[in-house]
């Protein structure tokens, strides 16, 4: 499946300012049962502000799609 990039841009306020090891994984589920509730569409939220929290992750995984909205090492 190819992963296609989404960076956030520098600046944001929901991008991480510090660098990092990536040394373990953390899965989440959005619980968002909607019919629209992609991996496209829960990447236009986190490029669009995060409904206005200081919250990013670094990808957004459906059945049909990857999308990676941070480096691996930010």
């Amino acid at each position: 499946m190819e992963i296609k990039q989404r960076l956030l841009p520098d600046g944001r306020s929901n991008k991480p300012s510090k660098p990092m090891i990536p040394q373990y994984i953390t899965i989440h589920n959005t619980d968002n049962t909607k019919p629209d509730a992609t991996a496209e569409s829960h990447s236009r939220y986190v490029l669009n502000g995060s409904g206005g929290r200081q919250a990013s992750w670094h990808y957004t995984v459906d059945d049909n799609e990857v999308y990676q909205h941070l480096r691996d090492n930010e």
